[in-house]
């Protein structure tokens, strides 16, 4: 008895240690992705989506197809048999998967790959990550029969920062100079704006049609978070007339420079373009990024609402200006423009800058323009521009939000920006 006891006892430990030798060559062995494997992302997620074809190009590249991409509201999983990659919340296969302190989670499981994050632009800039690694030296390899990945792979992406100090958030929001009645006045318009500000956390911010009045409600509401430069378009000691006043986060910028020129032949004196209704201003900055020593170049400014003849020649003096600039620095443009794209304003910026919102890889706009006057918008005139060889647009949003009425006539916009 005792010696059939002590035989049952070491049958118990070798199947052990055989069935953790089974595992442990489990966890280790190399999982094979092939063109027969399908990416499947959460639905209605516009970052998971663009995440996807982020990760499906990268795979084209490597193994010479397309695999096959599926909102996962459109997506049968019982016939994936472990061959797909999950993006994003989808639901009964992600939801079991923690994610790390990075904020994000790159796991194999039976049910397949499995690339979770704690929001949606995590999930984006890990995916971006795992693109941009996999098949490299130290993350797999790139054979003739696929992709390679094992879960020492996964621990070693899951170790690395994913790049939040690399995004940028630019923001532009005509204020409105005037009471317009009812619920328009600027002393319920003001508590709208500083909602929308606190919602989306701009790093960066531009405004137009800023009074003397607006410039007392931002020294209450935001002094405390931003730094804030700009002067009168009347003069740089005025009172009276308009700014284009820039904010920026103080916890991530340094300012090193700043001023405003005039949209004239005569930049450094108060002075207006012939055939202007009004006179106009850019307010420019330099800023260091504390988090990247990147220094870049912030503009803002708001052209005629006269013609596009009298636009066109502000816009030549402001592109003079910037294109000092091009090469040396991260440059990002904001504005209320007065006029659409196409036009010859329009034209003439983006022969130097990009258009953010034409560029995005995820657009989140509901609206088709951003000025509405207090009822549909119509018209896109506010736009973001950036140069391309220094950043690219990885998301832009109009900012049509209800906070129980308007923020002003026009729509805010923001863009996510990432350095290259």
């Amino acid at each position: 008895m005792r010696d059939r006891l002590l035989c049952l006892l070491l049958a118990i430990a070798l199947s052990v240690t055989v069935l953790a030798g089974c595992n442990r060559n489990q966890e280790e062995q190399d999982v094979l992705v092939d063109a027969t494997y399908v990416i499947v992302y959460a639905a209605r997620d516009e970052y998971a989506s663009a995440a996807a074809y982020v990760l499906c190009g990268a795979m084209r590249k490597a193994l010479g197809e397309r695999p096959g991409v599926y909102a996962s509201d459109k997506f049968d999983h019982n016939t994936a048999e472990g061959k797909a990659i999950y993006l994003g919340d989808v639901p009964h296969v992600t939801e079991s998967v923690a994610v790390g302190e990075n904020g994000f989670s790159i796991s194999l499981t039976k049910q397949g790959i499995i690339i979770s994050a704690a929001d949606s632009l995590s999930l984006y800039l890990a995916t971006q990550q795992f693109a941009a690694l996999w098949g490299t030296q130290d993350y797999g390899t790139v054979t003739e029969n696929g992709l390679t990945l094992n879960q020492q792979i996964c621990q070693k992406l899951n170790a690395l920062p994913i790049g939040r100090e690399t995004m940028i958030t630019v923001m532009s929001q005509n204020v409105r100079c005037n009471d317009d009645g009812g619920k328009n006045d600027i002393d319920d318009r003001k508590v709208r704006l500083r909602e929308l500000i606190a919602d989306y956390s701009p790093d960066l911010l531009g405004t137009q049609e800023v009074t003397h009045r607006w410039m007392g409600i931002f020294d209450s509401y935001f002094s405390a978070e931003y730094g804030m430069v700009g002067c009168s378009r009347d003069g740089v000691n005025a009172i009276s007339g308009e700014w284009n006043t820039i904010l920026y986060k103080k916890a991530r910028f340094d300012l090193i420079q700043s001023g405003n020129f005039w949209l004239t032949d005569t930049p450094d004196t108060p002075s207006m373009t012939e055939g202007a209704l009004c006179r106009r201003i850019c307010t420019w900055a330099i800023l260091k990024d504390k988090l990247t020593q990147r220094e870049i170049l912030f503009c803002n400014t708001h052209l005629d609402h006269s013609t596009d003849t009298v636009r066109d020649a502000q816009a030549k003096i402001l592109m003079r200006f910037v294109e000092d600039y091009v090469g040396e620095y991260t440059i990002f443009l904001t504005g209320d423009f007065n006029t659409t794209p196409g036009k010859a304003p329009y034209n003439t910026v983006t022969a130097v800058l990009a258009d953010a919102h034409k560029h995005a890889t995820v657009d989140t706009t509901t609206v088709n323009g951003t000025f509405h006057g207090y009822q549909t918008a119509t018209k896109e005139i506010d736009f973001c521009f950036y140069e391309p060889r220094k950043s690219d647009s990885i998301a832009y949003r109009v900012l049509s939000d209800d906070y129980d009425g308007f923020v002003s006539d026009h729509y805010g916009v923001i863009s996510y920006f990432q350095y290259k």
